[in-house]
Order: structure tokens, then sequence, then C-alpha cells
């Protein structure tokens, strides 16, 4: 079978719909460019720094892990399962 299903068309459609309508939640808000990306100042540092840090962790694991599996013939999944 080639190609996506009539399921899958619907589930893309559905996805695309909700998270249409859930960004325009936050256009409601008419708040500014800058409050948006500055989250109002209202945060301290610390849960920004967190947010960084893992935001930075979780890329380098979805990029490096796959590649780090295919050179060391899936040793790391041995080392997690045992």
């Amino acid at each position: 079978m080639k190609g996506l299903a009539s399921l899958d068309y619907g589930v893309i459609i559905l996805y695309l719909l909700a998270t249409g309508i859930f960004g325009s939640s936050f256009y409601k808000r008419r708040s500014t460019a800058r409050e948006y990306f500055l989250g109002g100042r209202s945060m301290s540092w610390l849960p920004v720094g967190i947010s960084i840090i893992a935001a930075d962790l979780s890329a380098i694991t979805v990029m490096g892990t796959p590649a780090w599996a295919y050179s060391h013939n899936l040793e790391l999944f041995w080392n997690s399962a045992g």
C-alpha cells in the first residue's frame, strides 16, 4: 500500500485544526510581541534557565542518540535495559 490512508489524512487535518484553534486562543489576548517573548518579565531566572537547558538537552538527545546507537550497535539500549 503506497501513500497515506484516509485515516492518516483525517488525523493530520484534525491536528492542524487543533493547533490553529489553540494558537488563535493566544491571539485573542492581544498581547504585544514583546510581552509574548519576554513573558511579561514576570518569571525569575531559575525557571527560564531550566527551560533553556531542558530544550537544549532535548535537541541534543533527539539528534545524537540515533547516531550514537547506529555507530555503537545499539549498545546504549543494552546498557539501559540492564
